[in-house]
């Protein structure tokens, strides 16, 4: 929940929403995060290399680091902001996981570097995945 509060206060006037959480009571204290619909950036992105559309993902790339560069000299950050954390929905973008936020700037250069790691980590193990499928036979 404090994470919310201090990703939203950062975010706060800029592109990017922070999906909405509230603490609830119960036998022990839980939060609730709204549902949103949505695309995530990955699957935006997958898109335009299906279409091998790369001006198209270099675009959307580059619209993400804007997004994302937002008050970057301030106290907080989400190391986890990577392509499949956030929901595309028309021009409205929303982060969607945010638990490995941080009370220290990060340049917006490290995070965009580990969303592309990730993102791309991603499409080898699945190449991997579909070669071993076509010469395990």
């Amino acid at each position: 929940y404090e994470s919310y509060l201090k990703l939203k206060e950062r975010y706060k006037g800029s592109k990017l929403s922070i999906n909405k959480c509230k603490l609830a009571e119960g036998s022990l204290p839980y939060v609730e995060l709204e549902f949103v619909e949505g695309t995530t950036l990955a699957e935006l992105l997958d898109d335009y290399l299906k279409k091998d559309d790369i001006d198209g993902f270099h675009e959307l790339f580059e619209e993400y680091v804007k997004r994302i560069s937002y008050g970057e000299d301030s106290k907080v950050a989400d190391y986890d902001m990577i392509f499949a954390n956030i929901l595309v929905n028309g021009k409205k973008w929303t982060v969607i996981d945010y638990e490995w936020t941080v009370e220290h700037p990060v340049d917006t250069k490290e995070i965009a570097f580990r969303s592309l790691y990730c993102y791309l980590f991603v499409l080898y193990l699945t190449l991997m995945q579909i070669l071993l499928l076509i010469f395990a036979s």
